[in-house]
């Protein structure tokens, strides 16, 4: 798999925390959409301009270790967001639950500048139901001379390109440091 390390600035991401439970046999996307639909509509209540739909992973999704998993479907915010006053909206959100299937837990994630991996998955073209975007990244990142996944810093995240939609592909970004 084709990726390059970039330089990634500080980003800052308004996510709604799900829990996966038994991860490997769920199915995400019922899950994912009530997510994304709870954000759009405080996002439009509150007045929070959204960017790039993003999906990101405090939990490695791939442990089968892990009973459950932490999931945040989000959007990444403009550079120049007011985070204060976004976090004090959250605070009196009046946007309630309308299904079980995902709770209202809104967050604003702010990751560090830092390097990455990153790698475009086409939708059109890649197969993305058993992860082998993401892995084809990891196994790709193992065999790097120069570049390893930053264990301080593990958060990975995919994110759809300015202008697309999910449906076209999106960036997958695995966070880097200088291999020793």
């Amino acid at each position: 798999m084709g990726y390059q390390i970039v330089d990634i600035p500080e980003r800052h991401f308004l996510v709604n925390e799900v829990t996966i439970k038994d991860h490997h046999t769920s199915t995400w996307k019922p899950i994912t959409d009530a997510a994304f639909s709870y954000l759009k509509q405080f996002a439009d209540e509150a007045g929070v301009a959204l960017k790039n739909e993003t999906k990101l992973y405090p939990d490695d999704p791939s442990d089968v270790s892990l009973a459950e998993v932490r999931f945040w479907p989000g959007y990444r915010l403009a550079d120049n967001a007011d985070i204060r006053a976004i976090k004090s909206k959250i605070a009196s959100t009046q946007v309630r639950p309308t299904s079980d299937l995902a709770k209202v837990d809104f967050k604003v994630v702010t990751l560090p500048k830092q390097k990455g991996a990153i790698a475009f998955h086409d939708a059109k073209v890649d197969s993305d139901g058993d992860g082998k975007s993401w892995g084809a990244l990891w196994a790709a990142l193992e065999g790097d001379q120069d570049w390893a996944m930053n264990s301080q810093q593990h958060l990975v995240y995919s994110m759809v390109r300015d202008g697309d939609r999910p449906e076209v592909g999106y960036d997958i970004v695995i966070p880097v440091i200088p291999k020793q």
